[in-house]
């Protein structure tokens, strides 16, 4: 029901007993749903994007503060390229949302410039927009945005990939990074379960922790 500026939960919109859902979507403002969902004000999307936003905000512990630099008291910059895909508008919506310049690159929805397979020369136009905006990274989406890939910025500016074993330890380092934030590795022992192939950088991620 969006008549009062807020959005409250219906039967349709979540499974009974769903609490993680429900909380998700009190207390969510509908300036600040429609400012992520664009032009599509559908009571369905907003719901949807409304429930996403509370979700990563407890997941992750994060808010509007989130994008910004701690060093340089500025906007973290990011180049996004939805390739035309579902991700398109949403998705910089939300990461403005979270306090990053967020720079879409503009391709008309379902009309995709590059291969759909987020790798390889589908990168190719996100790194050489990271050097031209001097962006932090780049994030390219697949079509149905449910995975993805990324290009950061080295030390001089340059835009590089990261292969599969360095991925793997970014996303266990960011995981684990996590869980020390919100204290829950404090006296516990965790474990880290890695494909066997994976290289010894995940090993030594872990170790730190």
């Amino acid at each position: 029901d969006l008549r009062d500026g807020r959005v409250k939960p219906s039967l349709q919109a979540m499974d009974e007993g769903n609490e993680t859902r429900i909380r998700a979507l009190q207390n969510v403002s509908r300036q600040e749903i429609q400012r992520v969902v664009g032009r599509d004000r559908s009571r369905e999307k907003m719901e949807v994007v409304a429930g996403y936003m509370r979700f990563v905000r407890e997941t992750l512990l994060i808010d509007d503060s989130f994008g910004t630099s701690k060093q340089q008291d500025s906007r973290i910059k990011v180049v996004l390229d939805p390739n035309g895909g579902a991700a398109t508008g949403t998705y910089h919506y939300l990461m403005r949302t979270f306090g990053f310049d967020a720079i879409e690159i503009e391709t008309p929805l379902g009309r995709p410039a590059h291969r759909i397979e987020p790798a390889e020369e589908a990168l190719q136009i996100a790194k050489e927009r990271v050097e031209k905006e001097k962006a932090a990274f780049g994030s390219v989406v697949d079509f149905d945005a449910d995975r993805g890939n990324s290009v950061f910025a080295d030390a001089k500016g340059k835009a590089i990939e990261l292969d599969p074993q360095e991925v793997a330890a970014f996303n266990v380092a960011m995981m684990l990074s996590l869980y020390d934030l919100q204290g829950q590795l404090k006296g516990q022992k965790v474990a880290v379960v890695a494909h066997d192939p994976t290289s010894g950088m995940v090993h030594e991620v872990a170790k730190i922790f």
